[in-house]
């Protein structure tokens, strides 16, 4: 029998909408004789009581029931492979997934198979291949893992984890959730997209259905990558009789699309953040804003009609989100949902701090007895609301290795780091952490506390004792320099992660802070369970802090063996970010730069998936927009996300001065720049960093004497030196440049060949310039060497056709520092040629 499908589909609506009694009239009425479309419209209903309704169920499915119908053939009960099938779990038009043990591994399983109709399709075979390696990338806990893919005879399927729980479409039909439980569920279902964007993977059907609540309360995400999996037959769900007009297929579930989903339009992330509008309309609201009774009503409500917004009692920010996520316009809402994440954590956040202002009421009401007690009742409750929601501020200072083995200096910078990690997970505590001190001595550690505007220091030691390693930690007010708190632990036997928890548990309680709502277990948060993982990591960001040629290969390798250990671990590979993103210069590696844009790309996006909220991971995105991709706008999202997550991370605040100069807001820059540096005051990087930036604003004096008063401190500090070197070219103070770099060329001639040929081709040194090109062609036979360092000397010679031809190969290998070509006054004297406004336009610096 072939049915009008787009009438069965208008019933089923109307019927479903109907309470249970009242549909039997109006069958009879809109069915008449027809009893097939009938019966076939009271199997759908019938279905959508076991969460299978069309509302809620992809858009391509009812097209695909014809080319099911007649050939469905249930598993249950056979074995395939080491798979016993036992019952069936769910199915839609192109697919039914199966309940089935692993008999090799003792474990149930869930199977997803292509439906009979499609079971010999060779593009679906494919399209499921695809969704399979797709969903398998995506290691988060709130997403449902794939353990494998399998061919065994005629059959493929995907190798599924069995989720025992609740889809969020059945407890909503119960009973509404509660303000907490579903903000919590919200954040979970944020984390599990953030994370398939951070991978370009677009899910495209979010909706209740799809999403399963653990008896742990724990939320799942299910069937990534339905959308482009169902895109082939979609003429199938709308036939020759449909009248709806649409520019393109329509892919995934009617009532949760976004308007250019509706439209048939191209798609991005911001469609599932959409959708995800809706389903937290459904959460906080009870109903989905845009469902009407027929298919082109709804259509017609998501593209036209404004939603209404949430009331109070429902906070305002609550609101905002909700409102942002369901603009009509994509380019208004979230860009991805890690943007989205941040501002449900932080309303979460503002919740717990505003958690105890009932205090107030609560002592009033139920004050009783005499003035007196009422009195000291009031008194208790004003002292309980300071305590509860006073901010206090920490300056974790680098804990010391004084244990004569140096090998250990990795586990006190490491500890510094775990420390502060703990720490910032507290909203009421802003916790910063210098990387280097002017001394160890108690007066000049309260005075640094005072300096950076805390009202206490934490430092700490390492010491070697008897055949063991002690390490004593000691807390001190910077009001009145005495120490509040201070104890001392056996590193050998110590479990790590417990001496941590004692550690904050012990200084939050010496600040007088009290504790409340989630702020207990976020304290307690651990990057890692794995222990061996957690030193590898250390280790890592030792090297890291320490890098140079050498040392970021080391960290790569202890990055890497971290997330041997533990592949979730999202600050490792945050790590590995960090690294291959400064892989392709002169000073740090030597990889070709597509190479490092691809490690880096990789990783930085692997550490978004795990965990949405690094700023290290969000600032590496950025620097890799600024320097390979050459995307200013994504860029500066990105650096704004991660001063917005931690505005006390130094490194977003330095990086995204570089984009703000590259942008041509010179002062807005040296703003961003000096934030960094009081975030961090006595680092030499931190220091050279904000010269760099007075460099690039042409502020060459200014940056002179902030370079002197680096060197002052540490005299052979190579970077310093080579940054004033550049700033003595541009005061054509080019004889003072050079012994400036020939002093660095005789420790580290790579690093500073192109910046000395320059300034000999710049002092009318030919002959010498010249050996530094050769010198560069020696290196190259070697390693791989940036185009730009030979074109430098050329500019300094002034032969502007040699620099120009490796500028232009540099503009084809995308080498990073190419970003600055309109910044950077090293290039001033290619800006009258011609083919200089052509490359810059190229690079996206001109229009």
């Amino acid at each position: 029998m072939n049915f009008n499908w787009q009438r069965v589909e208008e019933l089923f609506h109307a019927t479903a909408q109907l309470a249970a009694a009242d549909r039997a009239v109006f069958l009879n009425k809109e069915c008449g004789e027809d009893n097939e479309l009938r019966r076939e419209v009271e199997s759908l209903v019938a279905a959508s009581e076991g969460e299978n309704s069309f509302i809620e169920e992809p858009a391509l499915n009812l097209g695909m029931k014809i080319l099911a119908v007649g050939q469905k053939q249930s598993l249950v009960g056979r074995s395939i492979g080491h798979y016993k099938i036992f019952r069936l779990l769910g199915e839609g038009g192109m697919g039914e997934v199966y309940l089935a043990e692993d008999r090799t591994l003792e474990r149930n399983v869930a199977l997803k198979f292509l439906s009979d109709g499609l079971a010999d399709d060779k593009w679906a075979r494919e399209q499921l291949t695809k969704e399979a390696r797709a969903v398998a990338r995506l290691e988060n806990p709130n997403i449902c893992a794939v353990y494998g893919l399998e061919q065994i005879g005629e059959q493929n399927f995907i190798v599924m984890q069995y989720v025992e729980g609740e889809t969020l479409a059945s407890l909503l039909r119960k009973e509404p959730l509660g303000f907490d439980r579903a903000l919590d569920l919200a954040e979970q279902i944020a984390g599990a997209l953030a994370a398939a964007h951070a991978r370009g993977i677009i899910h495209s059907d979010v909706k209740p259905q799809n999403i399963v609540v653990t008896l742990e309360g724990q939320a799942k995400v299910l069937d990534f990558g339905l959308a482009k999996f169902a895109r082939r037959n979609q003429s199938a769900a709308f036939g020759a009789g449909d009248q709806t007009s649409h520019d393109g297929p329509i892919i995934g579930t009617v009532a949760y699309m976004s308007p250019e989903q509706a439209r048939g339009e191209k798609l991005d992330c911001r469609t599932d953040v959409f959708s995800f509008g809706i389903v937290l309309h459904e959460m906080f609201g009870g109903k989905n804003p845009f469902l009407r009774e027929t298919c082109e009503e709804t259509f017609s409500a998501i593209i036209t009609t404004e939603p209404t917004h949430f009331k109070e009692p429902l906070p305002s920010a609550l609101a905002g989100i909700g409102q942002k996520c369901l603009e009509k316009g994509a380019e208004s809402r979230y860009e991805t949902a890690a943007e989205l994440l941040i501002d449900l954590r932080r309303l979460r956040k503002g919740r717990e701090r505003a958690a105890v202002i009932g205090w107030r009421r609560y002592l009033q009401y139920y004050a009783v007895a005499s003035v007196l007690l009422l009195l000291l009742f009031i008194g208790g409750g004003d002292y309980a609301y300071r305590k509860a929601t006073t901010v206090h501020s920490l300056a974790v200072l680098p804990i010391v290795n004084e244990s004569g083995d140096l090998e250990k200096k990795y586990l006190s910078d490491g500890l510094s780091r775990s420390l502060f990690d703990r720490f910032s997970y507290l909203s009421r505590l802003k916790v910063k952490m210098p990387t280097e001190v002017r001394s160890r001595q108690i007066d000049q550690i309260v005075q640094q506390g005072r300096e950076l505007n805390v009202e206490a220091v934490l430092v700490g030691d390492v010491f070697k004792q008897n055949d063991g390693l002690q390490l004593h930690m000691r807390m001190l007010n910077t009001s009145d320099g005495k120490i509040s708190w201070e104890k001392t632990f056996a590193l050998k036997s110590a479990d790590t992660f417990a001496m941590q928890d004692d550690i904050t548990r012990d200084v939050t309680s010496a600040l007088g802070m009290w504790l409340i709502g989630n702020e207990k277990k976020s304290l307690t948060h651990h990057q890692t369970d794995n222990q061996e993982a957690l030193s590898a990591y250390m280790r890592g960001r030792y090297y890291w802090t320490r890098r140079d040629r050498d040392n970021i290969q080391i960290a790569i390798k202890y990055f890497d063996q971290a997330i041997d250990l533990d592949p979730s671990f999202a600050e490792a590979y945050a790590g590995l970010a960090d690294c291959y993103v400064l892989s392709s210069s002169v000073l740090y590696g030597p990889m070709k730069p597509a190479e490092a844009i691809e490690k880096a790309s990789y990783n930085a996006r692997k550490a978004i998936e795990l965990n949405a909220t690094l700023p290290e991971a969000h600032t590496s995105m950025g620097t890799i927009n600024l320097k390979y991709n050459w995307d200013w706008k994504e860029a500066e999202r990105d650096y704004q996300l991660a001063t917005n997550l931690d505005p006390n991370y130094a490194p977003a605040r330095f990086w995204y001065a570089n984009l703000l100069i590259v942008l041509g807001r010179p002062d807005d820059a040296i703003r961003e720049a000096a934030i960094g540096k009081s975030l961090d005051p006595y680092a030499h990087v931190s220091m050279m960093n904000y010269a760099r930036t007075l460099y690039y604003a042409r502020r060459f004096d200014e940056a002179a004497e902030s370079l002197n008063e680096l060197l002052q401190e540490d005299a052979e500090y190579a970077q310093g030196l080579h940054m004033l070197a550049w700033v003595r070219i541009q005061q054509r103070r080019f004889g003072d440049a050079i012994i400036l770099l020939e002093k660095l060329h005789a420790k580290d001639p790579l690093h500073s060949s192109a910046a000395l040929g320059l300034a000999y081709g710049k002092a009318g040194k030919r002959t010498d310039a010249l050996k530094m090109i050769q010198e560069l062609d020696e290196f190259a036979r070697e390693r791989s060497i940036p185009p730009l360092e030979k074109a430098l000397v050329h500019i300094g010679l002034g032969e502007l056709d040699e620099a120009f031809e490796g500028l232009e190969q540099a503009y084809r290998d995308r080498v990073p520092n190419l970003a600055y070509l309109t910044t950077d006054p090293i290039y001033d004297d290619l800006r009258k040629d011609a083919r200089f406004n052509d490359l810059a336009r190229r690079v996206g610096l001109l229009p």
